[in-house]
């Protein structure tokens, strides 16, 4: 004879008949600041989307995805080494306190609950391991969000000499572009395009032009191979430096 259901990260609704179990209803936690970002995959879109901010949401269970009333919202800065693991532990770590907070404003009838907006709802979908391709087209901020919104899963790759490069970590270049940009075009003498790998930098990592500025690759995979730090990465790719990806 259960009070009520609480529930995290299931990512299906719950029947109006299996409810009618529990007097008190449900609350769920969901890892967003309702109602931004309902659905089944709110940390990655929120990187994705490169936020400034995001949060946690104790919520009513209800018949339609992610739309009950709210009982609880937390407010964070999202840092710059940030990525979904991260976010999630967070969640995970957080989230006891959030519902024992909530449970006994619910007992002690202290809560206080809000509708959300719809006009300000937007969802997020399914990922895919397709998501996680790069395209070096974009800016190096962009693909820096996909890197660390599909970490771990389904994670960012590239195609390198047909085979598969996973990146798992990497950041914006914030040195001098015109610099490297010179001195590639010394070493190579050639124009680079985006997805050429210029140089490598003490400081930042293995640096590979993008759309819009350099990304700094730190942490990297052939598919077949285990994950490695950069440098550990130059010294078994011989020719790395100067290639396509």
């Amino acid at each position: 004879k259960p009070d009520i259901l609480v529930c995290f990260a299931y990512g299906k609704i719950f029947g109006p008949k299996f409810m009618e179990l529990f007097p008190m209803g449900g609350i769920n936690l969901h890892p967003s600041l309702l109602p931004k970002y309902r659905g089944c995959a709110p940390v990655p879109a929120t990187l994705l989307n490169m936020d400034e901010k995001t949060g946690f949401t104790i919520q009513r269970i209800s018949q339609e995805m992610d739309a009950g009333n709210i009982l609880l919202q937390t407010c964070f800065e999202i840092k710059k080494t940030d990525n979904s693991e991260t976010l999630l532990n967070q969640a995970a770590q957080e989230g006891s306190s959030l519902f024992l907070k909530v449970l006994n404003q619910l007992e002690n009838g202290t809560f206080t609950e809000t509708e959300q907006d719809l006009s300000q709802a937007t969802y997020c979908r399914l990922l895919e391991k397709e998501d996680g391709k790069i395209d070096w087209n974009e800016s190096a901020a962009q693909i820096d969000a996909k890197i660390r919104a599909f970490y771990p899963w389904p994670g960012a790759f590239t195609v390198a000499n047909g085979n598969i490069l996973k990146i798992h970590r990497a950041c914006v270049f914030e040195g001098d572009i015109n610099a490297v940009l010179a001195d590639a075009a010394k070493t190579s003498g050639k124009i680079s395009i985006p997805g050429t790998v210029l140089s490598s930098d003490k400081k930042y990592g293995i640096l590979v032009l993008t759309g819009d500025g350099i990304l700094a690759v730190q942490k990297l995979q052939w598919q077949t191979r285990k994950a490695m730090e950069w440098k550990d990465f130059l010294n078994g790719s011989k020719g790395f430096i100067g290639s396509n990806i």
